[in-house]
């Protein structure tokens, strides 16, 4: 199917888009907050993609893609970094919303001390496999900065409850991606393990995108949130 990869992308946003209405939510007066987070994300992402593209790291299956190409990009990759941190941090906000207090890690530090460990180990071990040591060595760096934090902070076991969730629609549409395959990526530079026919780095790779998003989106939410709720108290009182 030629439009695949297009269909999937505006299949995962429908959803928590026409939810962002719901009155308990109100996912869509985060927006301000949202999309300059996910502009921020594409920073990093965009480039790196542009240049695993170009090494031949992976690439787009022309069978299942448009042929409009964005900085040499299909551009149902290009959506793809906004549709599904939509659709991520839609569910950060639902689990915020409907359970605030439940199931939230109490001891996030704990996970972010195992992933530095961890990301160290594979980078050691596997360094010279390009998709594997990139993310393996950004991952630890992320968690790093989760240790090191002081005071701990606030949102990360909020963080870490919409990840392991969020596992559930990533199966469903990495699944799609990686097993007809849209995505194809070069053996020789990831390792052989895949859960199901979607690489374990994966993982890596989207907990990196999505602890950017939510990072800066609280980040703006605080700053920006607060100073924009202190001028409507000025102007009222």
């Amino acid at each position: 199917m030629k439009y695949l990869y297009l269909i999937i992308n505006l299949a995962v946003l429908a959803g928590p888009l026409a939810l962002s209405f719901d009155k308990k939510v109100a996912f869509y007066k985060n927006w301000p907050f949202l999309f300059p987070a996910i502009g921020f994300m594409m920073l990093l992402f965009i480039p790196w993609d542009v240049f695993f593209t170009f090494l031949g790291v992976w690439s787009f299956n022309p069978s299942y893609i448009s042929g409009i190409h964005i900085f040499n990009l299909p551009l149902e990759e290009v959506l793809f970094f906004v549709t599904i941190p939509y659709a991520c941090v839609f569910i950060y906000e639902c689990l915020n919303a409907y359970f605030p207090n439940k199931f939230v890690i109490k001891k996030p530090k704990y996970i972010a001390y195992g992933m530095l460990g961890f990301s160290l180990l594979i980078y050691i071990f596997f360094f010279d496999l390009l998709y594997t040591g990139y993310t393996a060595i950004i991952a630890a760096f992320i968690a790093l900065i989760q240790v090191l934090h002081k005071p701990s902070l606030s949102y990360l076991g909020n963080f870490y409850r919409a990840f392991i969730v969020s596992f559930i629609p990533m199966l469903l549409v990495d699944g799609i991606l990686t097993g007809k395959p849209i995505v194809q990526y070069n053996p020789l530079e990831k390792t052989n393990f895949d859960i199901s026919s979607i690489p374990w780095e994966d993982f890596h790779y989207n907990l990196i995108m999505l602890y950017m998003v939510i990072s800066f989106y609280e980040f703006a939410k605080n700053k920006w949130g607060n100073k924009k709720a202190a001028s409507l108290d000025a102007a009222s009182s």
